[in-house]
């Protein structure tokens, strides 16, 4: 990781612990699940409290088939009409 990232990286968890301090309730969305160093976000309580995004890949897979085998019902449910 280049230090440019490392800085950035540690004043946002400052900022973050900061806010928790104070009683914000500031959630972690990550891009990826990190992997599993022994340190940080990746390991313990905090990866249970974080959220990470859906690979695109993986998004796909799961609505594609309902969006060909039940159309109506797929998009009366995304449009708000049950």
């Amino acid at each position: 990781m280049t230090e440019q990232l490392r800085a950035r990286r540690t004043r946002h968890q400052r900022e973050v612990a900061t806010l928790r301090r104070l009683g914000y309730h500031v959630p972690d969305v990550f891009g990826r699940t990190p992997p599993d160093t022994g340190n940080g976000v990746g390991n313990g309580a905090e990866r249970k409290i974080t959220s990470y995004l859906i690979p695109p890949g993986v998004f796909l897979g799961a609505h594609l088939p309902q969006i060909f085998l039940r159309p109506k019902i797929f998009f009366g449910v995304a449009m708000g009409q049950e």
